[in-house]
């Protein structure tokens, strides 16, 4: 439901002039997820990732804020009065890591941040095939009224073994006030480590020292 918004920011955010900035952006956010390549498994979702990590969270050089927030103050005064809500709701996302606590509420369904334990409710009429109660993924959302919010679309999932481990880090780093943002990034790299080194156990993979 809040594509067609979205739409509108990227076209503004992609022109010819930004093309060296959203290489820059990309290498950024390489560094902080991993370095990942066409053949890799998750190639698709992580560029959907970048590009929300470029349009959400990257201040662009020149304006110092995030495309979104640069699109609105650029054209406020041109934005029908009916989108604004729509356009504001975007500067206000939520990048983190969920877990899926239930299905089927009257929204939609119900996620919790890991690390701060905050629960969300999702509206989402979409049929998300093969979530269950418990999954634990790397999703972005935006406030969509007072009660509910919505998923933007970009999504990572973590494999149910990584659970425990993720879980107790999560409580860990909720301790020392650590962002989540933080939390989903590192997650991220050591999802791709996981696509790497198939051999090599979860557990093992997911482990924080």
């Amino acid at each position: 439901m809040i594509q067609p918004y979205l739409d509108k920011v990227i076209a503004w955010a992609t022109g010819p002039e930004r093309q060296e900035e959203i290489l820059r952006a990309r290498e950024a956010f390489r560094q902080r997820t991993g370095e990942f390549h066409e053949d890799d498994r998750s190639f698709e979702p992580r560029m959907a990732a970048f590009l929300e990590y470029y349009l959400f969270d990257r201040p662009l050089e020149q304006e110092g804020v995030p495309p979104v927030e640069a699109f609105l103050a650029a054209n406020r005064a041109t934005l029908a009065a009916e989108e604004l809500p729509f356009f504001e709701a975007l500067t206000r996302s939520i990048h983190a890591v969920f877990e899926i606590r239930k299905l089927g509420t009257r929204h939609g369904l119900r996620v919790r941040e890991v690390i701060s334990g905050t629960d969300y409710e999702i509206f989402e009429r979409r049929e998300l095939v093969g979530l269950s109660k418990g999954d634990i993924l790397d999703a972005r959302l935006v406030p969509w009224d007072a009660e509910s919010w919505v998923f933007t679309g970009a999504f990572l999932y973590h494999p149910a073994e990584a659970r425990k481990p993720v879980a107790r880090e999560a409580k860990r780093r909720r301790k020392a006030g650590a962002p989540p943002i933080e939390f989903a990034w590192e997650l991220a790299r050591l999802l791709l480590k996981l696509e790497r080194y198939r051999n090599v156990s979860v557990e093992n993979i997911y482990r924080f020292e």
